[in-house]
């Protein structure tokens, strides 16, 4: 008899939805139910609060209080929905959940205040109507949440795509890219990885998520051609039970204008052979030592009589003024919304030979804000 009565409370304070469902006779009840019981970390479940109540009951007020989730992100919240069945009217809100660490986690039970009329009876006998005050409580929930594979933070069902409106830019034009995430599960964890190219200065704006899609711009800026590698996307997908790996294609930028880097100048000198003859190397050598006095003794002549560091002050004052030079100062902080309204002004100007108004005032605050000169 101990036994089952462990057992009956067991079901009251785990399933106390089915035993409120066979109780006909009450006039409210709360209940909670999970669409699972075991969850990854990251994987999205539903959990929905029904409120059931008699329909010919007239509550004077009342005060709800919504469950608590620690240890979960609360991904979604519905409007209250109300529908009716039979002698009942039902409330409804579902949350969509996701497991935040690993282990034993409980949704605790929810709780509404009823008040409502009723009448006594005083010392003499007579009737008289008194507010009365009752809470009902809903059952808990336990959720089981276990690890993902090593090396995966990701767990659902995700795709990735790439956009770009062109293939060729000028030297030192930014080529801007958008990425695209589209995919149910903990798409707020995804953090892509910068890729790495030489020679490439390389912008990441912010990741936006709008529901189920995220939305992230990455800017790149080269003297020269590139090639944009693919991005990887790793995750768990609950239903198959296995590592799935989705990438975007490569993206090959032809650079118009390109000029070759200083580097590839001296490896292509280096490729010259030269006579196997110490006297003629050493004849080049003096030739060469020669040469470098005089360009050097010229130089400084030249620097003296026309002083090209007043120039270089003057441009340096003025270049801010150049669209393209205040691009350039701009794209580093495009996180900010103001700056990044500005970038697009500024391209679409350049680029594409619009006439987009830049708020002057705006643009004022953000040299001073940015210290940019």
């Amino acid at each position: 008899m101990k036994n089952l009565g462990k057992i009956i409370l067991f079901f009251i304070l785990t399933y106390g939805i089915v035993l409120a469902e066979v109780n006909t006779g009450t006039d409210y009840f709360l209940s909670l139910q999970s669409t699972k019981k075991e969850v990854y970390v990251g994987e999205a479940f539903s959990v929905t609060l029904l409120f059931k109540q008699r329909r010919d009951t007239h509550p004077v007020d009342s005060e709800f209080t919504s469950p608590k989730f620690s240890g979960f992100w609360i991904k979604d919240e519905s409007k209250p929905k109300k529908i009716e069945e039979g002698e009942y009217d039902i409330t409804k809100i579902n949350y969509t959940l996701a497991a935040q660490r690993l282990g034993h986690l409980k949704v605790s039970s929810a709780n509404i205040r009823i008040a409502t009329r009723v009448h006594t009876q005083n010392s003499e006998g007579v009737s008289v109507p008194e507010v009365q005050n009752k809470t009902y409580f809903s059952n808990e929930l336990n959720i089981e949440a276990k690890a993902l594979a090593d090396g995966v933070d990701l767990v659902g069902d995700f795709s990735i795509i790439t956009r770009v409106e062109k293939s060729e830019v000028n030297a030192k034009e930014p080529f801007p890219l958008i990425i695209e995430i589209l995919g149910n599960g903990n798409i707020e964890d995804i953090s892509l990885a910068t890729p790495s190219i030489s020679g490439v200065n390389i912008v990441n704006g912010e990741a936006v998520i709008n529901g189920n899609t995220l939305t992230q711009k990455v800017t790149f800026i080269s003297e020269s051609d590139f090639v944009i590698p693919p991005y990887v996307l790793r995750y768990f997908d609950v239903n198959t039970q296995e590592i799935n790996i989705t990438t975007t294609k490569e993206i090959k930028v032809k650079v118009k204008n390109a000029k070759l880097s200083e580097e590839l100048v001296i490896k292509e000198m280096h490729k010259e052979k030269l006579p196997d003859n110490s006297v003629t190397q050493n004849f080049l050598s003096n030739i060469w030592i020669l040469i470098a006095y005089i360009v050097g003794l010229l130089s400084g002549i030249l620097l003296m009589i026309y002083k090209p560091w007043n120039f270089l002050a003057k441009e340096k004052t003025s270049s801010i003024k150049k669209p393209k030079t205040l691009l350039w100062k701009l794209l580093p902080y495009n996180t900010d919304k103001k700056v990044d309204d500005i970038i697009n002004a500024l391209e679409k100007n350049i680029y594409l030979s619009n006439n987009e108004d830049i708020d002057k005032k705006v643009l004022k605050e953000i040299i001073k804000k940015y210290k940019i000169s």
